[in-house]
């Protein structure tokens, strides 16, 4: 036989096998499989998928992916995928990259020892770029207002921890809010906006941290910090959560003299110059109440 004919029949018995393959992946078995996974690392996303199907890169591509968010909200995914690397092909590791398209942005990440028979892992890296939230309804005592933004950032679970937890931060940029609330439009402010906002939190168990919290815009800039409990249920149900940040307000040079030109305002001022105007915001996550 020459060294042509036998590559020939070498390449021609690769790809025998490899359609062969593909034909018998298990399709919907695997997408199963995925989804439970996926759901034991988010909880309270229900998620769900018509098949996944391999693909080169060494992987498999999910087919109509959706999150399912508290039953009321639903998000369509695009082009996602799982990729094994060589560490995990060599069988040396068990460890999946994954990236999607959701929200007009990208979710890209890396999970470390995980096991889609009893549905575990060890660690989880995940960064958030682009994604694009719309008209999200945010209530206070008295009230209301409509958030838009980008939103970027990252979460990291360190491998190895026996309850869920993991440390964060999140950016919200082009951030618009039209607001109701008789004490802002009072003052001719209808619509507060900011330029941008910045989350450090760390989640340890069914508490979640924000060690910072910044927001900067023209109108006004605020910095905060507390803490968010959950209380049982869906953790994606807003009312499962209670809220408490401290935090204060320092209106821009333009608008100090609206917010002087109230007496309480103007007291609030006068003690405390340059720590701006106290705050705190508490409450369920659906309903907070805000006092100054």
């Amino acid at each position: 036989m020459t060294v042509k004919r036998f590559f020939i029949y070498l390449v021609y018995f690769t790809g025998a096998i490899a359609v062969f393959a593909v034909m018998r992946f298990p399709q919907q078995e695997a997408a199963r499989k995925i989804g439970l996974a996926a759901e034991t690392m988010f909880p309270g996303i229900r998620i769900s998928m018509d098949r996944a199907s391999p693909c080169l890169p060494p992987g498999v591509t999910i087919n109509k992916l959706f999150l399912h968010l508290s039953d009321t909200l639903t998000i369509a995914a695009k082009d996602s995928r799982l990729y094994f690397p060589v560490s995990s092909i060599l069988g040396l590791k068990r460890d999946i990259n994954f990236s999607t398209s959701l929200l007009e942005g990208n979710v890209n990440g890396h999970i470390t020892d995980i096991s889609l028979q009893e549905n575990t892992y060890s660690g989880l890296q995940m960064v958030m770029t682009g994604l694009k939230i719309n008209d999200t309804t945010l209530a206070m005592q008295g009230m209301t207002a409509q958030l838009s933004f980008d939103l970027s950032g990252t979460y990291h679970v360190p491998k190895g921890q026996t309850h869920p937890a993991g440390k964060g931060e999140l950016v919200l940029s082009r951030v618009t809010c039209t607001v109701r609330d008789d004490f802002l439009n009072t003052m001719g402010i209808t619509n507060l906006d900011f330029n941008k906002i910045t989350l450090a939190f760390t989640r340890d168990n069914h508490k979640i941290i924000i060690s910072e919290l910044l927001a900067t815009g023209d109108i006004i800039k605020a910095e905060a910090r507390g803490d968010l409990t959950f209380a049982g249920g869906s953790p994606t149900d807003p009312k499962n959560w209670m809220v408490v940040l401290t935090g204060s307000l320092h209106p821009q040079p333009a608008y100090v003299s609206k917010f002087a030109g109230l007496l309480s305002m103007e007291n609030l001022f006068k003690n405390n110059p340059e720590k701006g105007i106290p705050f705190t915001i508490t409450g369920q996550a659906a309903t907070l109440e805000m006092k100054l």
